[in-house]
């Protein structure tokens, strides 16, 4: 289904973190497609335990916090934050 007000992308974001869950993976390698990956169980437990007490996070830095519970490389501007 194709999202026509944009609002998808964001909403899957606030789901997951409501859950306090890992945020979705999106691969744009393909430039015919989109695949989005979902993960439905924790990674990681301080990510869990951070989310729960800091109700307070904005969504980016949920999102620094997501790439550090994968192990993901954080941007030069996530890792100053």
């Amino acid at each position: 289904m194709i999202d026509t007000i944009g609002s998808g992308i964001r909403k899957m974001f606030t789901l997951q973190r409501k859950r306090f869950f890992p945020l979705p993976d999106f691969d744009l390698s393909d430039p015919q497609r989109v695949a989005v990956r979902i993960t439905g169980k924790v990674l990681d437990e301080n990510y869990t335990r951070m989310l729960m007490s800091k109700t307070d996070l904005d969504l980016q830095d949920v999102i620094a916090l997501d790439k550090v519970q994968k192990r993901l490389r954080l941007s030069e501007v996530e890792s100053v934050c």
